[in-house]
């Protein structure tokens, strides 16, 4: 026993510096807000490449990392910590991304959005606030690669805005001719899901004839008592951190607020 933990206190003495070391040499190699040319693991499957990075973000900045989906068995993207290499927090924040979470664009690209805050577009991955990271990709049995560029979020935000909007349009066009039928959808008021969730969630079910299973009220309690709002502090908006105004946002979605008597807030 006493070998065995003599062993291994050795191992953590050795380890803790070795990948410190590890992770100041990654960066060393590559500039900042780039990806890294895949590179063979030592010891691991010739089938996988890995490559990656280290994000350097200002508020307001975003890293763009752009790609075709790969033909593979499966990909993923995630971050870690610097310097301590540690696995971003999984269970509370977006910090990964796999070709079964993320969304193609119209013009077949995935485009992964790496930054601080919800830039309100598809494939956002969560620095936790982090102004330095890791950013890591793993492709498994692919031919194509993923690069990276440093965007500003206004770039961004404001063309993925319109093209919500336009199908927003879309969509309401159609219920309204009878194209898409009705009693397919079910709208909900957010505030109705703050105000009573298991109750709005519940209406739902009843919208389309399902029991409400007698377990769910309780579950839905308890899932809200364990990760309670602003747990980690409030994030706070504002439309001219994306670039945007409160007059562009409301005109882009005029038929959408006044299809569904949406309130202004402050």
């Amino acid at each position: 026993m006493e070998e065995a933990l003599e062993e291994a206190a050795g191992w953590v003495e050795t380890s803790v510096p070795f990948w410190l070391r590890f992770m100041e040499q990654a960066r060393g190699r590559t500039p900042d807000n780039v990806l890294a040319p895949p590179t063979p693991a030592r010891g691991g499957a010739d089938n996988i490449a890995h490559g990656g990075g280290f994000w350097n973000l200002d508020d307001g900045e975003a890293l763009l990392i752009t790609f075709e989906p790969p033909d593979a068995f499966t990909w993923s993207i995630q971050t870690h910590t610097w310097p301590w290499f540690e696995s971003g927090d999984l269970a509370h924040a977006q910090t990964s991304l796999n070709d079964t979470q993320a969304h193609t664009d119209s013009d077949g690209v995935v485009r992964a959005v790496v930054c601080h805050q919800d830039p309100g577009v598809p494939n956002w991955i969560d620095t936790e606030d982090r102004p330095v990271g890791m950013c890591i990709y793993r492709w498994v049995g692919a031919s194509s690669m993923p690069v990276a560029d440093a965007v500003d979020m206004a770039s961004l935000v404001g063309p993925t805005m319109a093209g919500v909007a336009h199908l927003q349009r879309w969509a309401i066009a159609d219920r309204a001719g009878g194209r898409l039928p009705d009693d397919r959808f079910f709208d909900l008021p957010y505030a109705d899901l703050l105000a009573d969730p298991a109750g709005a969630i519940g209406a739902a079910y009843e919208r389309f004839g399902w029991p409400v299973p007698a377990a769910f009220p309780g579950a839905v309690r308890a899932y809200l008592a364990a990760k309670p709002k602003a747990a980690k502090g409030r994030h706070r908006y504002s439309p001219e951190a994306f670039g945007l105004t409160a007059a562009r946002i409301r005109d882009e979605f005029a038929d959408y607020i006044d299809r569904f008597a949406i309130a202004a807030e402050d």
